[in-house]
C-alpha cells in the first residue's frame, strides 16, 4: 500500500481485491494490514463499510473454510478496536462466529481478542458478552462454542451486574456437567479462574457440587 497514497485511492476497493486473491501471501498479508486500511477510510466509513464486509465476508464461501484467514481475522478484530471510534460493540458478534469454529487455533484466538475488548470497554460486558456467552454455552450442535464459553465465564462474571451473576453460575454448573468430555475438560480448567472472581457463599452454594464431580472425573 506504500505507494497507493492519492486521495482519489479506493482503499476498501483494493482491500477487496487483495482478501479475494489466490495468492495467500497476498490475501494475509491484506488482512494483517487491515488497520491501514481502517486508518485510511476513517472511523465512520470503518464502521460504516468495512467492518460490515469483512463481517460479511467471514461468513461465505471460500474464505470461510480458509483457516489461516479467519485465524487473522480474529486477531486483526481486536486491533481494529483503536480505528473504530468507541463502537467496540460491533466487534463481539464476529468474534462469537468465530470462537464457535471447529480449529482450535482459531477459537483461541477469538477468545483473545473478545477479551481485548473487554478488558479495553468492560462496559461492554453485561449487554454484550453476556448474550454472546450464553449464546456458546447452548449451541447444542457445537460442542466447540460451549468450549470456548468455558474460557469466556471469569472474564464475563468479573465484569457483569450482580444480577447477571447467578445466570453465569447456572451455565458455569451446566458445561461442567456437558455430555461432551472436552467441554467437561475447559470447564475442569477454568475451575480455578472462575472460583477466583466468585463471593464465598456463591461457591458453597452452587459450585461445591460441580467442583466434587470434577475432581472425582479424570479431566486434566
Amino acid at each position: 500500500m506504500a505507494g497507493n497514497t492519492g486521495t482519489d485511492f479506493n482503499y476498501l476497493e483494493f482491500f477487496k481485491e487483495e482478501i479475494r486473491n489466490e495468492n495467500a501471501t497476498i490475501k494475509i498479508g491484506a488482512v494483517n494490514n487491515l488497520h491501514l486500511i481502517a486508518s485510511a477510510l476513517g472511523p465512520n466509513r470503518t464502521v460504516a463499510e468495512l467492518i460490515p464486509y469483512v463481517v460479511q465476508v467471514v461468513q461465505e464461501e471460500p474464505l470461510c473454510n480458509d483457516d489461516e484467514f479467519l485465524y487473522s481475522m480474529a486477531r486483526q478484530y481486536a486491533v481494529l478496536s483503536d480505528y473504530i471510534n468507541g463502537h467496540d460493540d460491533l466487534l463481539i458478534a464476529p468474534l462469537e462466529h468465530l470462537a464457535a469454529q471447529e480449529e482450535t487455533v482459531i477459537r483461541d484466538q477469538a477468545i483473545q481478542s473478545l477479551c481485548k475488548v473487554i478488558e479495553k470497554r468492560p462496559a461492554l460486558a453485561p449487554e454484550h458478552l453476556v448474550p454472546t456467552l450464553h449464546r456458546l454455552a447452548t449451541k447444542t450442535d457445537f460442542f466447540t462454542a460451549r468450549v470456548s464459553a468455558c474460557a469466556l465465564l471469569p472474564l464475563a462474571y468479573r465484569h457483569v451486574k450482580d444480577d447477571q451473576k447467578m445466570g453465569l453460575r447456572r451455565a458455569f454448573t451446566m458445561l461442567c456437567a456437558d455430555e461432551t468430555p472436552m467441554v467437561r475438560r475447559a470447564a475442569a480448567h477454568k475451575m480455578r479462574d472462575f472460583v477466583s472472581v466468585c463471593a464465598k457463599q456463591d461457591l458453597l452454594t452452587d459450585l461445591i457440587g460441580v467442583y466434587k464431580q470434577l475432581s472425582q472425573e479424570d479431566t486434566q
